[in-house]
């Protein structure tokens, strides 16, 4: 009787549903703070940091947590990506950085961007200190052509390597991606028409036309390297200008073949005004990405984006002093319950008395409550 007299008084005054309330609030502050400690768990074990090291790396996905719009537990999901590349704890500190002013720039999943800005650094053989350059050109094709980094990270998924193993530079195979996008050719049909290009050109071309007859062009120089991708492109624009539309059709087929000529023609025919603009904007591009992610976040969405992750960097921080309890219990609960299973296979008989003796008290008492 005392103790239902005091949970009456407690609803009441209104007090249980606000303890209720309470205790929901420091659930997801636990929550938070697990997959927080997991996803750094996951970092630590695909980069084999050691204790100083993810002490760093944790603190600088509390500090993304909480000063941009994107949360300590994706900043860590991050992280993981960029183990998975093989970066090192110090590249992911040096790195963090320009991949989440790619993602704020271009309001895409942080993991994804960090997916694609890792695999196609070491595709066009470039490092984690060239991350920022990497991802202002990204950046910058995105702003200047119809085109975005998803988009984009779809087209080097089909002709990064092949361009790194060229030795093109990012900015010269940004300005031809871009050019592609304002054409239609996007995704991976414009990675097909990259990668067919680059195979075409390795292997040199007889150009026709009816203005200089034939002539044999070759994009590999006398000591056996490439030209770059870009003085190619000028030199082929050069040759094409003075085609008729059927010889330029017949000329990228031969280049690019029938699944890649698209592409080509497209990078091609594209207006000088257009393609100068292109190239400027990306040869031009140093802290594009900051640029452009302070630029969308200057606003009243913004802003309480911006407020709603440095709640939850709150949340986790208050979450991550229950931890250490919380996993001790956790490890006590587990002896407990591998007892038991140790218990239940030593003794079937027992527990198949008390689960009888169990469902006849069961069917007692339903037939004598009805319940």
């Amino acid at each position: 009787e005392a103790f239902s007299a005091a949970q009456q008084a407690l609803v009441s005054a209104g007090i249980a549903g606000a303890l209720r309330e309470i205790k929901d609030a420091y659930a997801e502050c636990v929550s938070l703070a697990g997959d927080f400690e997991a996803g750094m768990s996951n970092v630590e074990a695909l980069s084999g940091s050691t204790a100083q090291e993810m002490a760093q790396l944790s603190a600088k996905a509390k500090q993304l947590g909480a000063d941009t719009q994107y949360t300590a537990v994706q900043s860590a999901e991050a992280m993981g990506y960029m183990a998975m590349a093989g970066w090192k704890a110090q590249d992911m500190l040096s790195g963090m950085t320009g991949v989440v002013d790619l993602a704020r720039a271009s309001g895409e999943d942080l993991a994804q961007v960090s997916d694609i800005v890792t695999d196609n650094l070491t595709a066009f053989g470039l490092k984690a200190s060239d991350t920022a350059r990497f991802a202002d050109v990204l950046a910058a094709a995105a702003t200047s052509a119809n085109t975005d980094v998803g988009i984009m990270g779809e087209t080097f998924k089909q002709s990064a390597s092949v361009a790194g193993a060229l030795g093109y530079s990012i900015e010269d195979v940004a300005v031809g991606v871009g050019l592609m996008a304002n054409a239609g050719v996007k995704g991976s049909i414009a990675g097909t028409a990259l990668k067919n290009s680059f195979n075409g050109l390795l292997e040199g071309v007889t150009l026709t036309s009816a203005a200089f007859g034939e002539y044999q062009y070759s994009a590999v120089q006398a000591d056996g390297t490439m030209k770059g991708f870009g003085s190619t492109i000028e030199e082929l624009r050069g040759y094409f200008e003075q085609m008729t539309e059927a010889e330029r059709v017949a000329n990228a087929q031969a280049i690019a073949g029938k699944e890649g000529y698209n592409g080509l023609l497209a990078i091609l025919n594209a207006a000088d005004k257009d393609y100068q603009s292109l190239t400027d904007s990306i040869n031009d591009c140093a802290g594009a990405a900051g640029r452009m992610a302070a630029i969308k976040m200057d606003n009243l969405n913004g802003q309480l984006t911006l407020m709603d992750s440095a709640w939850d960097a709150l949340r986790t921080t208050i979450g991550e002093e229950f931890n250490p309890e919380l996993r001790r219990l956790a490890e006590t609960g587990t002896d407990v319950l591998g007892w038991a299973n140790s218990f239940v296979q030593a003794h079937p008989p027992l527990v198949k008395g008390v689960m009888t003796f169990t469902g006849v008290m069961g069917g007692a008492a339903v037939a004598v409550t009805g319940v």
